[in-house]
């Protein structure tokens, strides 16, 4: 059994260092700038994949140099993104929802989903850039077929697997899943128009 490799991905930055097997003391900690948005001319606030997978294969990379024998990658993050139909990240800072094609809407959203019961299990909090909101109101030729959120298409890319499996901590920051009954909720997931699936 190896060492590890540990990568956070947040909003602002991609870290990683390395960890030695039955130690506490975080090596090599380094840190990189999350990858500019595409644009800043409106309201998106995506990331360009290619220059995602780029940054957290780096990030990788280095502490493969600084230490050969990490064998295994253990991924946390707190950026509540996800994959576009595009093929693009769109982050938890994406605004479009304040904007006048959707603030109407939006404003109609944020006064059911903060009394419903449902969303109560969700833990999660209303922004408008939660995933939930964002794969309502955006056009359904915006909507992924799949919904995949930054860190699990960062773990499909480091391990090759197309359709990784979801961690129910990174679900929950998605705003579709029960973190008392851990289970997406099928009410919101249908509102989908069973256009969009959620991984196991």
């Amino acid at each position: 059994m190896g060492d590890f490799i540990l990568l956070d991905i947040g909003g602002s930055y991609i870290k990683s260092c390395t960890l030695r097997r039955g130690t506490k003391e975080l090596l090599n900690l380094r840190k990189f700038d999350m990858p500019p948005f595409i644009s800043l001319l409106n309201e998106k606030r995506e990331i360009h994949a290619h220059d995602f997978t780029h940054a957290i294969f780096n990030a990788v990379a280095i502490q493969k140099k600084f230490h050969s024998e990490s064998t295994e990658i253990l991924v946390s993050g707190q950026m509540g993104g996800f994959e576009n139909s595009s093929g693009n990240l769109v982050s938890w800072q994406d605004q479009r929802m304040l904007s006048n094609t959707y603030k109407d809407r939006f404003d109609s959203l944020l006064k059911d989903f903060s009394k419903d019961q449902l969303f109560g299990l969700t833990g999660a909090t209303i922004y408008p850039g939660l995933p939930l909101f964002a794969l309502l109101l955006f056009p359904s030729v915006d909507r992924p077929n799949r919904f995949n959120s930054v860190i699990s298409y960062a773990i499909g890319r480091l391990t090759g697997i197309a359709q990784p499996p979801m961690h129910i901590t990174d679900a929950a920051a998605s705003g579709f899943y029960d973190v008392i009954g851990e289970k997406w909720i099928p009410e919101f997931s249908r509102l989908m128009e069973d256009e969009v699936s959620f991984p196991e």
